[in-house]
């Protein structure tokens, strides 16, 4: 989850490719191995922060630069390091300064091998959109952090895509009277000249970077509540509250809700929480930094707290949370697949509420929701789940409920097809086989697919509602079968009245029919309908 941000153009692509630059990704002629950051903040300063920045890079193939992003910041000064421990002077270029792309130029060839890049620079806090930004609540000021999806090249320079996973050291001076939080643990504070202090946390494990996060300000924090060790962890981990001062009571219904939630994910997937903190952060929105976890309480713990408030608290609190395992231990390689990301957490949402609190009724959320992300599908110009992004402003477009919503959708019908515990499987061995690292849709759906029998017609069916827009109208009517009766199913494109139809576009669509029988039982059958008509068999109707 994440507020909206950049906008760039085709005239931007055009202007990247004449002046030499990269249109949109990155070349793969240098990959970043590992960071350490250095920041001074003081949320009293309304406009900048300042940062020094250490990347360890793997130069793959003899070059005189290396491409990689920042955006809006005053570099003061960079230094590369050789393998063999030279030092050589470089220089920063802005080279797409609007989208965030720059260069460090090395003034010489530089062989395949261990870089250590180092720069000094000044960042500057954004309002409205994805970086570091300030808060002024109760009089006193704060920072925080939500850089999805392009914002980390605004708080440090860095190979900003999610693709890139590494282990990042960051270290925070503070004022000596603040709060520094970060996504690991505390490993160590010191006195940082007059009125300052530094402020050290553990590595990382490998993240994007769009999930590094810190906090500064004049936090409240409550007593950490310990997650126990359980099968599958073999340490506790603490939990806290993070609220603006004062405010230590506006957590207490989410704070109380996260250890069950935390249990039943490690449960369905069978992996452990896998970060070394759980630190939930009182901030409008939502955002799903791995062990600094962004959420809004919502107004959920005022003893007089709607409904509505409630379940809605849970759920985000649910989404963020689902989101450790898909989108944090494992991230989507690229934006175009950020349905693994956003439906995965929306389809566990509504998992975990219907376990936990039944009550809520997310079962006619989820076909609400589905309903309206048919309407949102039907117009003609609808894009897929699956989208092939061609600037960055189709990535910030990802972001819709084509996205969340009918990718969820797409999960559940896929999960009630195949059977809970084949999913359940497939999903298991998609988090095992690429936990801390990245994947792509045919990661997903092979492990599903192979779980479930390895029947090819069904990764058809996954495919055919991932990688086109639409919804498939289904008629169906009862024709004699021998000496029983058939199901005939007919599909074409749905269009609203009046909307142009793609005629010939078909899915493969899972169906499955429930029916009485003459012997009193019910019947279910299941079939994949291909093309645009089917039959389907009901012995003993």
């Amino acid at each position: 989850m994440r507020r909206p941000i950049l906008f760039f153009g085709l005239l931007g692509l055009a202007l990247a490719a004449r002046a030499g630059t990269p249109p949109l990704r990155l070349p793969d002629q240098a990959v970043p191995q590992a960071y350490r950051l250095d920041l001074r903040i003081d949320p009293a300063d309304a406009k900048h922060f300042s940062g020094h920045a250490e990347i360890a890079v793997a130069l793959k193939r003899a070059a005189d630069r290396i491409w990689l992003h920042g955006q809006d910041l005053a570099v003061d000064k960079v230094a590369v390091t050789t393998a063999d421990g030279r030092r050589l002077p470089a220089t920063y270029v802005a080279a797409a300064p609007a989208d965030g792309l720059a260069r460090i130029d090395f003034g010489r060839t530089l062989a395949p091998q261990r870089l250590r890049i180092a720069i000094d620079y000044r960042a500057s806090y954004v309002e409205g959109g994805a970086g570091a930004f300030r808060i002024e609540q109760g009089g006193q000021a704060y920072v925080a952090t939500d850089t999805e999806p392009l914002g980390a090249r605004r708080v440090f320079p860095g190979f900003d895509e999610p693709g890139f996973k590494t282990p990042y050291t960051l270290s925070l001076t503070v004022p000596r009277d603040m709060v520094a939080l970060a996504n690991t643990r505390q490993t160590g504070e010191k006195p940082a000249g007059r009125g300052w202090k530094t402020v050290t946390f553990a590595p990382t494990r490998p993240l994007p970077s769009y999930l590094v996060a810190f906090a500064v300000g004049p936090w409240s924090l409550s007593a950490p509540v310990r997650l126990p060790p359980d099968g599958r962890r073999a340490a506790p981990v603490p939990l806290r509250a993070v609220t603006y001062a004062g405010q230590g009571a506006s957590m207490r219904r989410v704070l109380a809700e996260t250890p069950a939630i935390v249990q039943a994910l490690e449960d369905y997937y069978d992996a452990p929480y896998p970060w070394d903190k759980l630190d939930l952060l009182d901030i409008d929105g939502g955002m799903e930094n791995p062990g600094l976890v962004a959420l809004g309480d919502l107004g959920s713990a005022a003893p007089d707290a709607p409904a509505r408030a409630v379940r809605g608290a849970f759920d985000l609190a649910a989404h963020e949370l689902a989101h450790q395992w898909t989108g944090d231990l494992v991230t989507m390689r690229w934006w175009d697949d950020l349905w693994l990301n956003e439906s995965l957490a929306v389809w566990m949402q509504q998992k975990l509420s219907l376990q936990l609190h039944p009550d809520q009724r997310a079962d006619l959320a989820r076909v609400r929701d589905a309903q309206w992300a048919m309407g949102e599908d039907a117009l003609s110009g609808a894009r897929a789940v699956r989208q092939p992004i061609a600037g960055p402003g189709d990535i910030d477009n990802a972001f819709d409920g084509i996205s969340y919503s009918k990718g969820a959708a797409v999960l559940g019908m896929i999960e009630y097809y195949v059977g809970e515990a084949p999913f359940r499987q497939g999903m298991r061995d998609y988090i095992r086989a690429h936990a801390f690292g990245s994947a792509a849709a045919p990661d997903l759906v092979d492990a599903v697919v192979r779980a479930a029998g390895g029947d090819d017609a069904l990764r058809r069916a996954f495919y055919s509602f991932i990688d086109q827009p639409g919804v498939p109208y289904l008629r169906t009517s009862i024709e004699p079968d021998g000496p029983g009766v058939a199901l005939r199913i007919v599909q074409r494109p749905y269009r609203p009245l009046g909307a142009a139809t793609a005629a010939d576009r078909h899915w493969e669509v899972p169906v499955c029919v429930r029916y009485a029988t003459a012997a009193a039982a019910v019947g279910r059958r299941c079939l994949l309908v291909r093309g645009a008509s089917a039959k389907l068999s009901l012995p003993g109707a």
